[in-house]
């Protein structure tokens, strides 16, 4: 398993490194309706609603400073700092905040090359808690910017991918399985982005992700490869696939 995800970890740094330049902080943006420094302990207007999850968790968000409650957290993620927009999303995500899901949908990937993994973990892991309208927008963007990123082919696109990998694995949705079992299907894609693909796909824990499973191992079983190094990721991937069938409910 450490090896695998050393692999893995090695894949995504040689997509990524040396194209993002370290930024200052840079100032936030309020968004509109949503005040940054409440200048009044009364609720805002325009509160926004929190999930049940974070209404269960008051007693904690009582004793953070004002700068980490979720309006203002709501309103960093329009900051021109990708790191306030990264740390944002973050923090809205441990929090189970699924009202944040419309604003971190409506974000570009490619303007927010710095904030992208983390923008992409959020929606991945409140889907996960979200249920109706918010739920299936975080996963139809899961998707969308799934396939965009696959098309860009930026230099920060590949890390992107796996995160939407990832990602997917967190939603509790059929559609996801369905995205990415077609993925495990692309001869295209990498046997170590594959071994991402089935570590998400166990997380879904569907048993109608089995037959592709089954189709990938026996792809990959006897597939012939002579550089050692692949041959090896190959071998990773098996692994990870005998793991996934074994532990997929019947």
């Amino acid at each position: 398993m450490k090896r695998r995800l050393l692999v893995v970890s090695l894949l995504v740094l040689a997509c990524t490194a040396g194209v993002r330049a370290t930024r200052a902080p840079g100032k936030s943006v309020t968004a509109p309706g949503i005040s940054v420094t409440p200048s009044s302990p009364a609720p805002a207007p325009h509160a926004v609603e929190v999930s049940r999850h974070e209404t269960e968790d008051a007693p904690r968000r009582a004793a953070e400073p004002p700068e980490r409650n979720p309006d203002t957290l709501l309103a960093r993620l329009a900051a021109a700092d990708d790191y306030v927009v990264l740390d944002a999303a973050d923090a809205l995500a441990a929090r189970k905040v699924t009202a944040a899901i419309p604003i971190l949908a409506a974000i570009s990937l490619a303007d927010r090359p710095d904030a992208a993994p983390s923008v992409i973990d959020a929606v991945g892991r409140l889907a996960g808690v979200a249920t109706g309208r918010e739920h299936d927008l975080a996963v139809e963007r899961l998707g969308t910017w799934l396939r965009e990123e696959k098309a860009r082919r930026a230099p920060e696109s590949a890390g992107n991918v796996l995160g939407l990998y990832e990602a997917l694995g967190h939603t509790r949705d059929p559609d996801a399985v369905r995205r990415l079992t077609a993925e495990l299907r692309d001869p295209n894609v990498t046997y170590a982005a594959k071994t991402v693909i089935v570590d998400a796909l166990v997380r879904l824990a569907d048993p109608d992700a089995r037959a592709s499973l089954t189709a990938a191992r026996a792809e990959a079983a006897s597939a012939a490869i002579d550089d050692p190094f692949e041959d090896e990721i190959r071998r990773d991937l098996l692994e990870a696939l005998d793991r996934a069938l074994a532990s997929l409910p019947t």
